[in-house]
């Protein structure tokens, strides 16, 4: 019986040795500063650092017989992410971590010149309106 336990102890140490200085490799930082978000060597920086707002287009499916969002309009958007992709996710459920299968769109934002600070994304696949609880939106180069 002491046999099992040793070996077990052993095997377990070993183990949390390997979790633990696999886990300090990892290196990175606790918190975000100066607006950018990092693993340690990659650096991504915001280019709108007071957010954006959105809003949605519905239209009655009279097919479905019901609202269906058909796209999201992305407003308030800094003129430093000019010429960058952005993309816009529909979510649903309590907490706004479920996917609205097809509920996406994505596109290149214009140039400076002009500049309205709104953009609008159609989306793959409409969506149920009452089915949607928030929107993610990313902007990157």
């Amino acid at each position: 019986m002491k046999k099992k336990l040793l070996i077990g102890l052993i095997a377990g140490s070993a183990v949390f040795a390997a979790v633990f200085g696999a886990a300090a490799t990892l290196g990175g930082s606790t918190g975000i500063q100066d607006q950018s978000l990092g693993a340690n060597n990659a650096s991504v920086t915001a280019c709108d650092d007071n957010g954006v707002k959105t809003s949605y287009t519905t239209a009655w499916d009279d097919t479905d017989k019901r609202f269906e969002v058909t796209s999201v309009t992305v407003s308030d958007i800094a003129a430093t992410c000019a010429l960058k992709n952005i993309a816009v996710q529909l979510m649903s459920g309590t907490a706004a971590d479920t996917v609205v299968t097809g509920a996406t769109g994505s596109s290149t934002l214009g140039a400076a010149e002009g500049w309205t600070g709104t953009h609008t994304l159609t989306l793959g696949t409409a969506a149920s309106a009452k089915d949607v609880t928030g929107v993610h939106v990313v902007i990157n180069g």
